[in-house]
């Protein structure tokens, strides 16, 4: 294995990514990059972007110093790239885990990309540390100036993992050699999903979990469209629970306080019900395994978030599709059973409820295309964990 430069201490991996921050799709990606460098390198230390102590004690992580926030972006800038170039020095690989790491589009369209292209492009020069890109997502990229500092990335990695066709594509445009690129799958299908509830459905007690977040609103600064985004669940939520008097609806938040919180978006539709009795609202404190757990115990889903709906995938829980994303609606092709997958911007309560209809009607064929899926994936699985060891053992480099 990798070793660090005295060649026997253990190696020093540096995960770069945005963990413990409530967020529970990055959470689980967090927990699937550990287990699986530890299966690659059992004695490896691992520094993390992480600050929940939960994850850090229980992952065993060691944390990396947070900058001190600046009321100017350019000096928060700077500083965040001289904290992340002194964790960089201090270890032996880099890896950027999950996610989508690389876009220019959002309320801070050109922070991300600029900070990784100026941070990379000082290690290729002097500290020479080996960076991946693992099982990550790419763009969307807009822009010329988002453009350039991608190709910048990508002269200063070594290898990228990415988790669809689409990354794929983008890479080999901006080109990127195509041995330095290997497809995978997203990291949240590392690991087969905990037990949960089997047997029929009961039709009467129908338990719906519903993943939504005001993102027009947060990042898109469109309230119009959030606004019908809202008045939409709201109306699907009444007519499905009118139409069911003893089914629940459960709101399974998936973002904690940082960012745009789901917990406060369902509570607002909860409070415009005219059922609201019969919904429960669930915020995410940190705890992925409470989280596999009420994933599990549902009979059918409604999910914006895209770590939401692999959990589904993973579960077996047939979900309908809101994607506000492209991301959302390619993962969705994997499994979509008919036409599963909404248009946030042009659905209503009606058109929900009916794509709701029609999923409880083809819940089987939903459960075993979703089997199907998981199944064909499998290949690509083992091409990330085989990308990983390699990136981590001495036959890699030169």
């Amino acid at each position: 294995m990798v070793k660090s430069q005295n060649q026997t201490d253990p190696v020093r991996v540096l995960i770069w990514g945005y963990y413990g921050c409530l967020n529970a799709g990055d959470d689980i990606l967090l927990t699937n990059l550990c287990a699986l460098i530890r299966c690659a390198a059992d004695d490896a230390v691992i520094y993390a972007t992480v600050n929940d102590h939960a994850i850090i004690d229980s992952l065993k992580v060691t944390p990396l110093p947070t900058p001190k926030r600046s009321r100017f972006k350019i000096l928060n800038l700077l500083s965040l790239i001289w904290a992340r170039l002194k964790s960089i020095h201090s270890c032996d690989v880099v890896l950027f885990g999950g996610g989508t790491q690389i876009f220019d589009k959002g309320k801070n369209s050109w922070f991300p990309i600029l900070m990784f292209a100026v941070s990379l492009a000082i290690n290729k020069l002097i500290m020479k540390r080996p960076v991946l890109h693992f099982c990550i997502g790419m763009g969307p990229i807009q822009t010329q100036l988002g453009r350039f500092f991608t190709r910048v990335i990508i002269r200063c990695s070594d290898l990228f993992v990415v988790r669809d066709k689409d990354s794929y594509s983008l890479l080999e445009r901006l080109g990127c050699a195509s041995d330095k690129i290997v497809l995978s799958c997203d990291l949240a299908y590392f690991f087969p999903a905990p037990p949960g509830k089997s047997g029929p459905v009961d039709a009467e007690m129908l338990k719906v979990a519903v993943s939504a977040f005001p993102y027009y609103e947060y990042v898109e600064r469109d309230p119009a469209t959030n606004k019908a985004l809202l008045d939409a669940n709201i109306g699907f939520v009444d007519k499905f629970l009118q139409s069911y008097p003893c089914a629940e609806i459960h709101f399974i938040a998936m973002q904690g306080e940082y960012a745009n919180n789901d917990h406060e978006f369902a509570m607002t539709i909860r409070d415009a019900s005219s059922c609201k009795t019969r919904i429960f609202c669930h915020p995410y404190t940190g705890d992925i395994d409470h989280l596999h757990t009420l994933v599990s115990e549902m009979d059918i889903a409604l999910g914006m978030r895209l770590h939401f709906n692999i959990l589904c995938y993973l579960h077996g829980i047939p979900v309908i599709s809101l994607a506000y994303q492209h991301k959302v609606a390619s993962e969705a092709a994997r499994f979509a059973v008919g036409d599963f997958v909404l248009d946030p911007r042009s659905v209503t309560g009606e058109s929900i409820y009916q794509a709701v209809g029609d999923l409880l009607n083809r819940r089987d064929d939903a459960k075993r295309k979703y089997h199907e899926a998981i199944r064909d994936l499998a290949p690509l699985v083992e091409q990330g964990k085989v990308s990983l060891s390699r990136f981590l053992s001495m036959e890699h480099r030169n």
